[in-house]
């Protein structure tokens, strides 16, 4: 992977080109190593990119710089910056209908001295920018990377600490440092020196075909073109935990190639290890399957090194499993992997979406009978005392919360009042209903009617696009192996929206086209197996472990000295995870305590 930064400044000065470079600097990892810079009247840019490819054009009044790979639609193959320019010259923004991928790329025009940035329909490659006080306008892939500047340079965002508690990690649009912004998926920008104007340039539309047998060989045809597009270079491998979704992926790669190398992981913990359902996937495919077992002192030295390689704090503790993963696979040659994500969002495979088709039912009640009988019944006095009736006071109560602030019923932070977590100073600072509502208007933002369309087109963004890529694809940067998502094909991400709810799930079990379509392909266990992927253990292994103990509990001290929360709220958690249940209460400590770890680190 690679990035891009630059900025357009009224008054710039040789100083300042020296900056960019600088800013450059920040981005460099094992997979982007060689910079390249250029100035062009108050244009100052830079590319970081891992050798002299395709990232820069100069065509006619167009400087075109480029991060990621871009995809021509027409013919699925990669295209890069020169071919991009001279589309552009010819096309301007139609272009952005031609192509998809994994990318992020800015636009000068020297004649009109304006900016137009655009990043991918799935929002791989993120793109951050701030308008300057002088006047002037930058950009970075980087939110770290325009901090590195003193132009650039912000205070953290209280607000992204608030919602990043919450949410385990920074939810788009806001950023962790004040002033910046950042453009969503599938959205471009121009600036014209006076303002900017975003567009949202794709928009997926969801369809109601029925038509299984059809459907099911058009699906088998785009996942084998998704397979062959995402392969390139000679070292290549594929993630397998033997779920549905790298299962299919690793069965396809084999099929393509004839050889195909899979890399899973294990821990020695119960309820957290499904190697074996991984050995199963690579024993029916044949696979050169590899495993590693992740070990608390794994966890330990990869906790410091993975937040400060995070320019946002980032709170899934399955980054460290992906990591390990990947740095396993590049310990052995590999150069490329093809990672699974995205299938559960695309085709209907969250237990939460079974699970919400139940709330939604209560709407189809007659409101008679619901107002009259049903309610006053859950709100009798004795009813929290009598099993059935609370259950019903609890389905009601939910069922009467409309969607997507139903989801938020479940967070750990809505068990108590926002008093008794935050400081009243910090509060102040903050808008508790800020998140909500963007994520109501992210819900609202679809033509979608079924339920099920909309949760699926909810969870694009805020399941995989804020939280599953950044963990997969910096984890895979940072080890120093590229990633593709081949369920991400945006050909498959396409073709799923045509389908029907109610073959996606049918009687209430997930995924029921996918898994109908692919009964023939994979082996019957993983059909039939839970969802589970590269969890962590590290509520269980906190209580066990002295070195782990030891780095949790630091963490927490200094985060406790922030004066952001109150302490008796993170003890109460630390005495919780001790005494009950320790998986559960060990997510809430490790978010904090990798949001301490982040915060050491950039600062």
């Amino acid at each position: 992977m690679s990035g891009i930064c630059g900025w357009f400044i009224p008054e710039s000065s040789q100083e300042q080109q020296k900056q960019i470079e600088s800013m450059a600097e920040t981005m460099r990892s094992p997979l982007a190593s060689h910079i390249q810079t250029g100035l062009e009247g108050h244009f100052s840019y830079a590319v970081c990119s891992q050798d002299k490819v395709d990232n820069i054009a100069i065509k006619d009044r167009f400087i075109l710089i480029l991060e990621g790979r871009v995809i021509r639609r027409s013919d699925k193959t990669a295209v890069g910056a020169t071919w991009l320019a001279e589309q552009w010259q010819n096309s301007g923004t139609a272009v952005l209908k031609q192509i998809s991928g994994q990318f992020a790329f800015c636009i000068f025009d020297k004649q009109t001295q304006t900016l137009l940035c655009a990043t991918d329909q799935m929002g791989f490659c993120p793109l951050f920018y701030i308008e300057l006080a002088n006047g002037g306008f930058a950009f970075a892939s980087r939110a770290s990377a325009l901090q590195s500047c003193e132009l650039t340079k912000q205070a953290i965002n209280p607000q992204a600490i608030f919602e990043y508690l919450f949410s385990h990690m920074v939810p788009s649009p806001t950023v962790i440092y004040q002033q910046q912004q950042r453009l969503l998926a599938a959205e471009y920008l121009e600036w014209n020196q006076k303002e900017i104007k975003k567009t949202t340039y794709w928009h997926l539309q969801y369809g109601n075909e029925k038509n299984i047998e059809a459907l099911e060989a058009e699906l088998h045809q785009v996942l084998r073109e998704s397979i062959k597009t995402s392969l390139y270079g000679d070292h290549h491998a594929a993630f397998l935990s033997g779920g549905v979704d790298s299962s299919t992926v690793a069965g396809l790669y084999k099929e393509l190639k004839g050889t195909a190398k899979t890399y899973s992981m294990g821990f020695d913990a119960q309820g957290f290890d499904e190697t074996e359902f991984a050995r199963e996937t690579a024993r029916h495919f044949g696979t050169d399957h590899h495993e590693y077992y992740v070990t608390p002192q794994d966890v330990i030295d990869a906790i410091p090194k993975i937040a400060a390689f995070y320019d946002q704090p980032f709170g899934n503790a399955s980054a460290i499993p992906a990591y390990a993963c990947a740095k396993l696979a590049a310990s052995e040659g590999v150069q490329l992997m093809l990672g699974g994500d995205g299938g559960d969002e695309l085709f209907g495979g969250n237990e939460r979406y079974a699970k919400q088709s139940v709330f939604e039912l209560y709407g189809c009640i007659p409101k008679p009978l619901r107002a009259g009988l049903l309610e006053p019944i859950s709100k009798l006095p004795f009813a929290e005392k009598v099993m059935p009736l609370r259950k019903m006071k609890s389905y009601i109560k939910q069922a009467k919360t409309p969607l997507p602030a139903r989801f938020e019923t479940y967070n750990f932070l809505n068990q108590h009042p926002l008093e008794q977590i935050f400081n009243a100073d910090f509060l102040q600072q903050v808008s508790p209903h800020q998140f909500l509502d963007h994520k109501q208007q992210h819900w609202d933002s679809t033509s979608a009617k079924a339920t099920l369309h909309k949760m699926l087109y909810f969870d694009l963004k805020y399941t995989l696009t804020d939280n599953d890529l950044p963990k997969v694809s910096r984890m895979c940067e940072l080890a120093g192996v590229e990633i593709q998502y081949p369920l991400l094909d945006l050909d498959v991400i396409e073709f799923s929206a045509r389908l029907s709810a109610d073959i996606m799930i049918k009687d209430h079990k997930l995924r029921w086209f996918f898994k109908h379509a692919m009964r023939d392909f994979l082996p019957q266990s993983t059909l039939t197996k839970s969802k589970q992927g590269f969890g962590l253990p590290f509520g269980l292994w906190t209580k066990e472990h002295a070195g782990l103990k030891e780095i949790l509990n630091d963490s927490l001290a200094d985060f406790s000295k922030r004066d952001w929360v109150n302490v008796q709220w993170i003890e109460q958690i630390k005495k919780q995870h001790a005494t009950e249940h320790a998986s559960y209460y060990g997510v809430m400590l490790w978010v904090i305590m990798m949001l301490e770890q982040w915060l050491a680190s950039h600062e």
